[in-house]
């Protein structure tokens, strides 16, 4: 996506992954929806990202908290 322009960031998402926390290896609607609102967040206070045009890609069980 960067090759065609794209401003992009990934991230692990509460309790996955790399990051930390407990309990480990939950799936969580409500707690990885804030996860990906705070990642929006993030990213609309960026110099050189419009808010208007922010998009999510949910690879996986994520594509459906991500909508």
């Amino acid at each position: 996506m960067d090759e065609r322009g794209f401003l992009t960031i990934a991230f692990d998402q509460s309790f996955t992954g790399e990051s930390g926390g407990e309990p480990r290896y939950v799936a969580s609607p409500e707690i990885n929806t804030e996860d990906f609102c705070a990642a929006v967040d993030f990213l609309s206070v960026q110099e050189d990202v419009d808010p208007e045009r922010i998009g999510i890609i949910g690879i996986c069980c994520w594509g459906g908290m991500a909508i």
